[in-house]
């Protein structure tokens, strides 16, 4: 930034780019996702801004929608739409370990997914209205499986959270309410 040069770190022609996980402790890197092997597909690339390298860091098998990096930039969640329309949560526990099905729901709860890692990386935050009403923000151990609240409205869907901006875990939440 200092410089103002500028330079394009991803020089693909047709390609989209989706920059979605950054970390202050890893400063020089940037998890992006980009279409390069297959324009329907977005495969995760580890981009390091200071020296330009782009390495693939992990590929899409072909249904995954959504991908969701730890508090120390590794990719540990995805989300997948099924062919019945329900989703699936998948995570692993670190690069190198296989993918197991975390969570599914139907097609009738089409409001939810990982929102991010608790800081120990133990646990996971996430939307989900599955038993309630409306979309509440869950803290789900992942050792324990034991699943807090954190946020909820009994009739209205909470809408993302507030990352508090030295920590990780949720500051604020705000709820979707539609006037009548």
């Amino acid at each position: 930034m200092k410089s103002k040069n500028t330079r394009d770190l991803t020089p693909y022609q047709g390609v989209t780019v989706g920059f979605f996980a950054t970390d202050p402790n890893f400063p020089d890197q940037i998890l992006a996702g980009l279409n390069v092997r297959d324009r329907r597909l977005f495969d995760v690339y580890r981009l390091n801004v200071r020296t330009g390298a782009l390495e693939l860091d992990k590929e899409n098998p072909g249904d995954v929608g959504g991908w969701t990096a730890d508090n120390n930039l590794q990719v540990r969640a995805a989300q997948v739409q099924l062919l019945d329309g329900g989703t699936e949560i998948r995570l692993r526990d670190d690069p190198k370990s296989p993918w197991r099905s975390f969570q599914k729901w139907g097609p009738d709860e089409r409001f939810g997914g990982i929102v991010g890692f608790t800081p120990d990386n133990r646990g996971v935050y996430l939307t989900s209205s599955v038993g309630a009403n409306a979309a509440r923000l869950l803290e789900v151990d992942l050792v324990s499986g034991q699943t807090k609240v954190v946020a909820e409205d009994r009739q209205f869907d909470v809408g993302g959270h507030d990352d508090a901006s030295e920590e990780t875990h949720p500051r604020g939440c705000p709820v979707c309410a539609r006037a009548q």
